[in-house]
């Protein structure tokens, strides 16, 4: 209730526009968990050249951290009102893919 009253008028067209309470920083919340969900997908595929200089588990908990906290954006972005939420619903799967990758590349190594 408290994002997106900006846009919102009373009963009639002659009252004023509600002013908005707090910020929505929602659109760019949806962009930073793509972008995040993209590098965690690239973290992972990182630890496995990684591996052999013996700072494989160290890229993929990072991969891991950075696919969490893409998902919890993307989550948050996504319940929010907001204009990209195509945005943020990517950044959840890619989160989501890249928390995998990182578990799977970890059994391997």
């Amino acid at each position: 209730m408290l994002y997106g009253t900006q846009t919102t008028a009373g009963h009639s067209e002659d009252m004023p526009d509600i002013p908005e309470v707090i910020t929505n920083r929602a659109d760019g919340y949806a962009l930073a968990a793509a972008v995040l969900g993209l590098l965690s997908i690239l973290g992972g595929v990182g630890g496995i050249p990684l591996a052999a200089r013996g700072y494989g588990v160290q890229a993929l908990s990072l991969s891991m951290g950075i696919a969490v906290f893409a998902i919890g954006l993307g989550v948050g972005s996504a319940f929010s009102p907001t204009e990209r939420r195509s945005a943020s619903l990517l950044g959840i799967g890619l989160g989501t893919a890249g928390y995998l990758l990182a578990i799977a590349i970890g059994g391997m190594i």
